[in-house]
């Protein structure tokens, strides 16, 4: 709409060779409003238009313009076409449906170096449909191919296309991973609480895609937690909490060795005596 006197457009629908009815009113621009075609099975004929009440009481009605009810479509989102998957970390296998319905859902399956497809399982919870896969049986190098088939009351099955993908080692997402706190003076670090200390990094290991460090701690009681990058901007804390509280480490007398485990899945840190 142009000028700027005040407008009120009422948005009209014509289902099939109905009879226009009114979906509902606007006064603000952007003039629109939402019509629920929730019920109209696909590739059903709708006509739309407007018509424009100003404020001196003129109206005014626009062009019909035709569109049909969209078939419905799914598509994987995750995990990424041609990229590889860590055998020792659950994948995460999602996909998102247009339009969606709440009678809707999701069956994904899986293929395995070109096999047959077996379903990973069913899910209702729109908007986003998620399941997770256990590739952790696999061998390196295997392929997967994922695919996602929606199922809608009334109507046909639809089907995505196939995202094919390869088990892989696990890579690291971060740089640098510390066990940072009051033992860091004690295992080498010039200071207490350097997220930046190299002496007390933790090395990330392929075979079970974790962060882990030994590390030989004298008697007593300390705080500590992960830093990562170098920085507290990101850390973790009991329970693998972003940002959480302070673990604590009670030593016993005469000091002793732990192997202390950062899990980049669960965010979760943890240290355990190594066995002599």
């Amino acid at each position: 709409m142009r000028g700027s006197s005040f407008y009120e457009v009422t948005f009209q629908a014509k289902v099939g060779r109905g009879r226009w009815r009114s979906i509902g009113t606007d006064d603000s621009a952007p003039y629109r409003v939402f019509h629920d075609t929730t019920r109209l099975e696909p590739g059903r004929a709708l006509r739309y238009r407007a018509v424009v009440l100003d404020n001196a009481g003129h109206t005014r009605m626009s062009d019909a313009s035709r569109v049909e009810v969209p078939s419905p479509k799914v598509t994987l989102t995750s995990p990424e076409a041609g990229g590889s998957v860590a055998g020792v970390y659950p994948v995460t296998v999602t996909a998102l449906v247009d339009p969606e319905r709440s009678t809707q859902s999701v069956r994904f399956r899986r293929s395995v170096s070109g096999g047959d497809w077996i379903t990973l399982g069913v899910d209702r919870s729109s908007p986003v449909y998620t399941v997770t896969d256990d590739v952790s049986g696999l061998a390196l190098g295997t392929a997967v191919r994922y695919q996602a088939v929606l199922r809608q009351p009334g109507s046909p099955r639809v089907t995505s296309a196939a995202v094919r993908v390869v088990v892989a080692e696990p890579e690291p997402t971060r740089d640098a991973v510390t066990v940072a706190g009051s033992l860091q003076s004690e295992i080498g670090c010039a200071a207490d609480w350097d997220p930046a200390c190299p002496d007390s990094r933790l090395a990330f290991d392929t075979g079970d895609g974790l962060w882990h460090g030994e590390f030989s701690v004298p008697a007593g009681d300390y705080g500590w937690k992960i830093a990562v990058n170098n920085s507290f901007d990101e850390n973790y804390g009991a329970g693998g909490a972003a940002g959480g509280s302070n673990l604590t480490l009670a030593v016993p007398a005469g000091g002793e060795t732990y192997r202390f485990t950062w899990d980049p899945i669960s965010k979760e840190p943890s240290a355990e005596p190594v066995a002599p």
